[in-house]
């Protein structure tokens, strides 16, 4: 895998699937490498690479426990991620209400 480039976004970050993966075990809490390597099944260097990744985009932070660096997410680039999908929820849900009143209309009925 290659290194991560300097800036990288959240959407950029999370669009690989063993990145997401590791999102979803560090939404239960902090985790070490180590457990993410035991939960995916993975090697150390694919865990580490992706971690990576997920750190340059200010997804994940570490902070050191012992011998070991605990992992967690951080909130405000997971909730860039959010705000976008609001903005498409409403857009869809615009859409289907005037796509409803038309097929009401056809109908001959009261729109709901």
């Amino acid at each position: 895998m290659a290194r991560p480039p300097a800036t990288l976004d959240v959407f950029t970050a999370i669009g690989h699937p063993r990145r997401r993966q590791i999102v979803q075990l560090l939404a239960t809490g902090d985790k070490a490498v180590g457990e993410l390597v035991s939960e995916l099944a993975a090697s150390q260097s694919t865990v580490s690479e992706h971690l990576a990744h997920l750190r340059a985009a200010g997804v994940v932070s570490g902070h050191p426990r012992g011998r070991e660096r605990l992992y967690h997410l951080e909130k405000a680039p997971l909730q860039q991620v959010s705000a976008w999908i609001d903005h498409l929820d409403a857009f869809w849900d615009e859409r289907i209400d005037k796509l409803r009143h038309v097929l009401d209309d056809l109908q001959g009925e009261e729109p709901r």
